[in-house]
């Protein structure tokens, strides 16, 4: 994913968890599903395993 994209992803993800950009859990998220394709796919179960993302966050 080019470079702008990805920061794109990042600011939509984060606003849409409310979280910051640089914050753990998102760094957290993007670590473990770089891609807008394997982001796209994550289960809830895999979200909420992430710290700081519960299950109202991961729906």
């Amino acid at each position: 994913m080019g470079q702008v994209k990805e920061n794109d992803l990042r600011q939509l993800v984060s606003e849409s968890l409310r979280e910051s950009t640089d914050s753990y859990t998102i760094q957290e998220l993007f670590q473990r599903f770089p891609t807008a394709t394997e982001l796209m796919d994550v289960s809830e179960q895999q979200l909420v395993s992430i710290k700081g993302i519960g299950k109202g966050k991961a729906r």
